[in-house]
């Protein structure tokens, strides 16, 4: 892979950087793809997988909507699943105001970081890793194993995850890619080319693997391809444990998001 620049597209600037409108549509549009129950998206946004995974069951953003009528709404919507409230800026304050009133509790926050990519060049590939793009008919299965441990996906929950996967967009906006050693998947990414920028979901790497930069170099394998789509902006929300990976790759914090559970 290469990374074209053209000699005459404007720099991407800080403004287009911190413009945080399209990266948390694009976070929406993604975490929306894996309602294979149902989902909502008006004055409330929710997604429910049916999985027994509270990231895969969760409030997405609140507009316009009466606190506690939402609050109730969303109770009975998730009963007998696990699910969070996981809201950002362009969410109303006055619901995440009524859940503190009602005693539910804030659980943590997670930095929504971005990078330009007119900055990034792809860095060096370990030696022993191969990374190849998983196809929309291609073994799912497989795709799941390779990130279920890192991300929490119990053996229970293995078909669950397949089939949403499964109902995932196929019309090329979202694109897995793997890594392998040796035969084995140890890594996984995904970009979404949604509301004009690039988000980065699911980088994961098989525990045994760690620290031997597989993580940086799916990500960086992922911002490439969006960066030859013409993207000039990626988008992800980072754990504890990806974000100083992301740092070192050029990735700045622009927002949070906040995670509430009843």
């Amino acid at each position: 892979m290469n990374n074209p620049q053209s000699p005459s597209a404007a720099p991407v600037t800080e403004q287009d950087i911190g413009n945080l409108a399209p990266q948390l549509a694009n976070y929406r549009s993604y975490w929306l793809g894996w309602g294979a129950e149902s989902t909502r998206d008006d004055s409330v946004t929710w997604t429910r997988s049916g999985i027994a995974h509270p990231r895969l069951n969760a409030v997405l953003r609140v507009q316009d909507s009466d606190p506690e009528s939402t609050l109730a709404a969303a109770t009975e919507h998730f009963a007998g699943v696990p699910w969070l409230w996981e809201l950002g800026d362009d969410t109303d304050p006055a619901i995440e105001k009524h859940l503190q009133e009602r005693g539910i509790r804030q659980v943590g926050t997670t930095p929504v970081m971005a990078l330009g990519l007119g900055r990034f060049a792809l860095g060096d590939i370990p030696a022993d890793l191969t990374i190849e793009p998983v196809s929309p008919n291609g073994d799912l299965g497989a795709w799941v194993d390779g990130y279920a441990a890192s991300m929490g996906v119990s053996a229970t929950a293995r078909e669950s995850a397949i089939e949403a996967e499964g109902l995932r967009p196929s019309d090329g906006s979202l694109e897995r890619f793997i890594g392998i050693i040796d035969g084995r998947i140890v890594g996984t990414a995904e970009l979404l080319v949604s509301d004009g920028v690039a988000g980065i979901y699911l980088v994961a790497t098989d525990a045994a693997f760690r620290g031997r930069g597989i993580a940086t170099a799916l990500t960086g394998w992922a911002l490439n391809v969006a960066q030859e789509k013409g993207l000039r902006v990626a988008t992800l929300q980072a754990s504890t444990l990806g974000q100083p990976v992301y740092e070192r790759m050029g990735f700045t914090v622009i927002s949070h998001l906040r995670s509430f559970k009843v």
